[in-house]
C-alpha cells in the first residue's frame, strides 16, 4: 500500500460514480465545495459533519442532514422549528431553546431537554 498523497487524484475520487467513495472523500475534507451538492444524502451528511456548507445544508430535504447541521450548532434559531423531531432533539442537546422545547409535542424532544438539563445541572454541582 502506498501512502504517498502526491499519487492520489482527488478530482477522480470526488467524481467517482460510487457514493461510498465520494463519502470517504468528504470525510477527509476533499472536494467539499462540489460534494455539498451531491445527490447522495450520505455524501452530504459527511460534508455537514465537516462543518462545510451549513448555510446551504440547513435547507436540505433530508432530516439527517439538518440534524447534522444542528449538531454543528448552526442555525439553531431556525432548526428549533423543524418539522422532524430528530432535528429538534439535536437542537435540545445543544441547549438551545429549552424553554420552548420542554413543551414540544414529541416525547423524545421533551426527554432530550430533560437529559440535557439534568446532565448540565450535575456537572455544575459537582
Amino acid at each position: 500500500m502506498i501512502n504517498n498523497e502526491e499519487n492520489i487524484n482527488y478530482e477522480t475520487i470526488i467524481n467517482d460514480r460510487r457514493p461510498a467513495i465520494r463519502e470517504v472523500a468528504a470525510r477527509h475534507g476533499y472536494g467539499l465545495e462540489r460534494l455539498v451538492d451531491d445527490e447522495n444524502k450520505y455524501v452530504r451528511l459527511a460534508v455537514a459533519e465537516q462543518g462545510y456548507g451549513l448555510d446551504k445544508l440547513i435547507n436540505d430535504p433530508s432530516p439527517i442532514i439538518r440534524r447534522a447541521v444542528a449538531r454543528q450548532g448552526y442555525g439553531l434559531e431556525k432548526l428549533i422549528n423543524d418539522e422532524d423531531w430528530c432535528v429538534r432533539v439535536a437542537v435540545a442537546y445543544k441547549g438551545y431553546g429549552l424553554e420552548k422545547l420542554v413543551n414540544d409535542e414529541n416525547e423524545w424532544v421533551r426527554e432530550a431537554v430533560t437529559r440535557y438539563t439534568t446532565s448540565h445541572y450535575e456537572k455544575e454541582n459537582k
